[in-house]
């Protein structure tokens, strides 16, 4: 009995040592996924490493892209069975064994890569039920992962000493460069210091020339080149880890969050170039009174970003420097007209050089001005937009519509919580220096809009937005002359935008080749007196265009995206019927333009004085002539003669009947049988007028005819309005006669 019970707990125990061993087997420790960002510039260069959750330096670095030398030591001096053991190296064991009791102490460990793996992915006391455990999770982890995957780990997670964990971050703690290309003596050290990161000099070249022989014996080197490794002295100072174009990092880094190498679009001469021209403009810029600048890059043939400067110095705490400028929504002030100028041109609204008017007007409360102290009068429409007027916008938005422009907008990625009225094109909406300059690259991207891209090998997604002609023929208004600046070399156009109360300072401008958007202001959004785009942020923009250069050196024509039309030399719209003369202007394909030039208009004139024919007068044959004039909007047709005394309020429209304060006594017999007869003249012969009574409209008639109505008695307001809107009024009384 008790022999049979012996057999039972020994298989109970048996069970239960299985079930342990097969719980530590399938629970072994979990791969690490904390590694620290490592951004690159698009060469490959590193921007900026980025400390882990747990505030070490561990970079994870691809076991195929380090040094062969560097692979082979570590394998050669730390495991060299380590591709023929399962993850226990039973000779290995064995022969520590022996040393160790040889000794009367330990002197040998036996480890393996692949345990020293498991001791660094969890870390334990060292116990004799501790190994076995370590033993299985070893075995386990071979596995998983295999020997690559093993090695791969092991060499990112190896200690070095502080917070520095992995080969990667070690080669740029010591040597500020990659594992990729390291010499022998490099090597050696690095191989050497995971044993015992911390020690002193003469240990640390002891332990390296330990690594030097081993590799010799194995061939990994000849004698020679460890005679040279010898003699190379240790690594005397340390390097600081990258730290570059720290804004643009943050950016990149934030587009994909969890990656641990992410290659950026960013270029790193330009980039440093351009911190430069930031930093030569500092001293001007805090003389106006401001504190800090931004800059955007777009390579315009790949819509990648080049360059992301958003302060002078990521350190200048007086001047809020770690503020990331280029991503604060400021108000561009005018820096959206040209996006209004493209959409009127494909909407029909206006050719290049259709006239704009620039003359003092209210919209209700909102009384814009131009920055210029002083009104051109009629402007055309590329010239308006290269002089960034004011009222020419103002109007133009109200007449395009503001919800469209709204909405034209929105189809760009963009909305805004209030509604802005007309104030949307003079800086009453806000947008970041990053996305403002990212729809100026639509214009030379033949109007296509799309997200810029900051990571290398991102596929760019654009999608038809400003038809090619009207971002073409808007880049060509923004390159005009009037600007006032000259340029050689290559063409360029660009826009400044001033906000309200000073508070920022636009400049963006295209090339062929790039698109540049510079802010200048303050972080704290204060007023600057004198701040403008043109005098703060513009010099700025210029600098940055001399230093990229640009190839090719001029736009190209969307000629299949251009007509050329027939207009009005005067009015800018296509030729009417009385328009003299035609000139061609070049105009977005496929667009219909619905109006027509109305600013020349035939007059009957007396053939002797050249007033306008009186329109109650009866004239002889021959002494009227027809002659058309040029009547600008706002400004009145040719006079009528002094002895015509045409009282009219608007100037062009005259009521004849009823006649003003007579009383009229309308009844079934009589002059006024047929009811109150209304007459009206207007200066157009045919026109259709129209007639109010008491503010209701009631009847039209033709100019000069006569129409009759019943009006309620007493006293009656008549009010007779034109096809331009001139108008005329009488006050009369009427009565009925009894039967």
């Amino acid at each position: 009995m008790s022999r049979k019970r012996g057999k039972v707990f020994i298989a109970i125990a048996g069970m239960i040592l299985l079930s342990w061993m097969v719980f530590l087997f399938m629970n072994g420790p979990s791969l690490p996924r904390d590694f620290g960002t490592a951004v690159h510039f698009t060469d490959g260069s590193l921007m900026r490493v980025y400390l882990t959750r747990d505030g070490q330096r561990r970079y994870w670095f691809p076991l195929k892209r380090m040094d062969f030398l560097l692979v082979k030591a570590a394998i050669c001096y730390e495991d060299r069975r380590f591709f023929y053991h399962p993850g226990v190296d039973p000779v290995a064991v064995a022969r520590a064994l022996w040393q160790n009791i040889s000794a009367g102490r330990v002197v040998s460990g036996g480890s393996t890569i692949t345990l020293q793996l498991v001791r660094l992915l969890k870390p334990g006391p060292r116990t004799l039920w501790r190994k076995i455990e370590e033993a299985l999770w070893a075995l386990q982890l071979e596995t998983r992962l295999g020997k690559r995957r093993i090695l791969e780990y092991y060499l990112n997670l190896a200690p070095y000493g502080g917070n520095v964990e992995g080969v990667a971050a070690a080669s740029l703690y010591y040597w500020g460069r990659l594992p990729t290309r390291l010499t022998p003596a490099e090597v050696a050290f690095l191989v050497s210091l995971p044993q015992a990161p911390v020690r002193g000099k003469k240990r640390s070249i002891e332990a390296r020339n330990r690594v030097l022989r081993r590799m010799v014996h194995a061939g990994l080197i000849s004698r020679r080149e460890e005679k040279k490794a010898l003699r190379t002295a240790l690594p005397r100072t340390i390097h600081p880890f990258p730290f570059l174009a720290p804004h643009a990092a943050d950016v990149v880094r934030a587009s994909h969050p969890g990656y641990s190498h992410i290659v950026s679009t960013l270029d790193p001469l330009i980039q440093s170039s351009i911190e430069t021209v930031a930093e030569r403009h500092r001293e001007r810029i805090l003389t106006i009174g401001a504190t800090q600048t931004s800059v955007v890059v777009i390579d315009n043939a790949t819509r990648g970003i080049r360059a992301l400067v958003g302060s002078f110095g990521f350190w200048d705490t007086a001047g809020q420097g770690q503020v990331i400028g280029f991503q604060a929504p400021r108000s561009p002030g005018s820096a959206l007209k040209p996006f209004l100028y493209a959409l009127a041109l494909q909407k029909g609204f206006i050719t290049p050089v259709t006239r704009l008017e620039d003359r003092p007007r209210a919209f209700e409360s909102f009384r814009p001005v131009n920055f210029a102290p002083r009104f051109r009068g009629m402007v055309p429409a590329k010239t308006a937009l290269a002089l960034s007027l004011n009222l020419p916008f103002v109007n133009l938005l109200r007449e395009v519509g503001k919800e469209t422009f709204l909405s034209f907008l929105g189809e760009a990625g963009f909305s805004w919580k209030r509604d802005p009225g007309l104030t949307a094109i003079t800086g009453g909406v806000e947008i970041t220096l990053f996305d403002l300059t990212n729809l100026y690259a639509s214009l030379v991207r033949q109007g296509r809009f799309g997200r810029p891209r900051v990571v290398k090998g991102e596929p760019l997604k654009e999608r038809p937005w400003i038809l090619p002609g009207a971002a073409y023929l808007t880049v060509e208004a923004l390159k005009s002359r009037a600007h006032g600046v000259s340029w050689k070399g290559f063409d360029l156009a660009w826009k400044t935008g001033t906000s309200f109360g000073q508070r920022d300072a636009w400049a963006v401008g295209v090339s062929p080749a790039y698109t540049v958007g510079v802010w200048v202001g303050r972080f704290d959004g204060r007023g600057v007196m004198g701040l403008t785009g043109a005098e703060a942020a513009l010099p700025v923009l210029l600098d940055v265009m001399r230093v990229l250069g640009s190839k090719p050196a001029r736009f190209s024509t969307p000629r299949e995206g251009l007509v050329w039309v027939k207009v009005c030399p005067d009015s800018g719209l296509p030729a009417g019927p009385y328009c003299p003369d035609t000139v061609m202007t070049p105009f977005p394909r496929g667009v219909a333009l619905p109006r027509r030039c109305g600013w020349h208009r035939p007059f009957l004139v007396e053939r002797g004085s050249g007033y306008r024919a009186c329109p109650w007068k009866v004239y002889r044959p021959g002494e009227l002539i027809r002659k058309v004039f040029l009547v600008l909007p706002g400004h009145a047709p040719p006079p009528f003669s002094p002895q015509c005394r045409v009282e009219e309020e608007g100037g062009e429209v005259r009521i004849l009947s009823p006649v003003a304060a007579t009383l009229y006594l309308l009844s079934r017999q009589g002059p006024y049988s047929r009811g109150l007869p209304l007459r009206g003249v207007s200066s157009r012969p045919g026109e259709t007028l129209y007639w109010f009574v008491n503010g209701k409209l009631v009847a039209k008639s033709i100019s000069d005819a006569t129409l009759f109505i019943t009006p309620p008695a007493g006293r009656v307001e008549i009010r007779v309005v034109d096809e331009m809107g001139h108008w005329s009024r009488v006050v009369s009384w009427v009565d009925y006669a009894a039967g």
